[in-house]
């Protein structure tokens, strides 16, 4: 276990002495003492290193006892290893995993195995085929997900490795309850290649994804599944059945909300395609924008550019509906200059651009709103 530091610090001279002391390192014994002494976070770079080289020896003469394993998965762990070194430590792995691919700390070797890319493409291809064997074996493992949420994340893993990856975090999702530890890492990495997913299987990651953040209390763990979704959300086709579900859910958390708009806005602007129904989508955005204003006024005036160019594709009323959500931000008390300027430069920029059909038209009403570059 981990020791507070001064106790740790203590522990380790205790422990580094011993090794030293008529080179103990060299003997079965160590196999008790190496292992707590590396996996101990509070083990200083240079001790580190001495650690290593004592275990990597020791593990040379005792590599068939039952401790050895158990500094294989200590060594594994350790930063300080260097790639010659992880390439030795992993070689062995193999060999250990080959032959005991149903032992139970296998899951730990391939694990932390995994964890550490190693520039050799054969030995890491060795691992991942046999992190892929494991998992056909173990598919309903309770640590399946320590193994499959490394393989799907691998970004030169082939599709029938991914696949099969996905098909064990589809089963561990379906066998564990929405608050177990971890399962905002499986629907990540299912996520970020949603793509690969059936229809059935995109449906059920969505579904399963906005429970969890319903439930969830922790922004961090939100942020990114949030992030995650509002990808999905710009892949998928306007009629597509997930996205209403989709949008409910981003629309709940309102800062991710306006995020998300935010950047479907700027994509309109540049793109009237995008969004078909662009009268639609200014509605939506000064709603969103006023919104945003009442956390904070200077997030939400960057919304104005966007909506001002699709506005001038819609016609009058939405110019009207954009320029008076547009003077309520820019007139809002909290409103700082330095974000006048740089709103005035994204209009701008859009005009340089081209983006607005009438040029003259478009700097007169950035002049009604005081939208001007000094």
């Amino acid at each position: 276990k981990h020791l507070e530091a001064d106790k740790a610090k203590v522990a380790i001279g205790y422990a580094m002495r011993w090794l030293e002391k008529d080179n103990h390192w060299e003997q079965l014994d160590a196999g008790f003492v190496l292992p707590p002494l590396l996996q101990q976070k509070h083990l200083e770079a240079d001790k580190a290193k001495v650690a290593i080289g004592y275990a990597m020896y020791w593990w040379k003469i005792f590599e068939n006892t039952l401790d050895a394993q158990f500094v294989l998965k200590r060594l594994l762990r350790r930063p300080e290893l260097t790639e010659i070194e992880a390439q030795q430590v992993l070689r062995r792995v193999l060999v250990f995993l080959t032959e005991n691919l149903d032992d139970e700390d296998a899951s730990f070797l391939l694990q932390w195995g995994l964890q550490r890319r190693i520039i050799d493409s054969v030995l890491d291809g060795k691992l991942v085929g046999l992190a892929i064997a494991w998992l056909r074996r173990n598919p309903n493992h309770q640590r399946a997900d320590h193994v499959f949420n490394r393989i799907l994340r691998r970004p030169n893993i082939s599709s029938s490795d991914w696949e099969l990856a996905a098909s064990s975090a589809l089963l561990w999702l379906s066998a564990t309850p929405l608050r177990q530890a971890g399962r905002d890492r499986t629907l990540n990495s299912l996520l970020a290649r949603f793509d690969a997913l059936s229809p059935g299987d995109l449906k059920k990651v969505v579904q399963d994804t906005i429970s969890f953040l319903r439930e969830s209390d922790d922004e961090k763990d939100a942020e990114r599944l949030l992030a995650n979704l509002r990808k999905v959300r710009r892949a998928l086709p306007e009629e597509h059945v997930l996205i209403p579900e989709i949008e409910r859910a981003i629309s709940s958390k309102p800062a991710s909300y306006f995020d998300d708009l935010l950047e479907r806005l700027n994509e309109s602007a540049n793109d009237e395609s995008i969004a078909p129904d662009q009268a639609a989508l200014v509605r939506k955005g000064c709603e969103a924008m006023r919104a945003a204003a009442t956390r904070s006024p200077n997030l939400a005036a960057f919304a104005i550019p966007p909506l001002l160019v699709i506005a001038s594709r819609t016609g009058q009323e939405s110019l009207d509906q954009v320029e008076t959500a547009a003077k309520e931000i820019l007139n809002h008390p909290r409103f700082y200059h330095s974000s006048r300027k740089k709103v005035a430069e994204a209009c701008f920029e859009f005009l340089s651009d081209k983006a607005f059909g009438n040029s003259e038209t478009a700097v007169e009403l950035f002049a009604r709103l005081g939208l001007n570059i000094e």
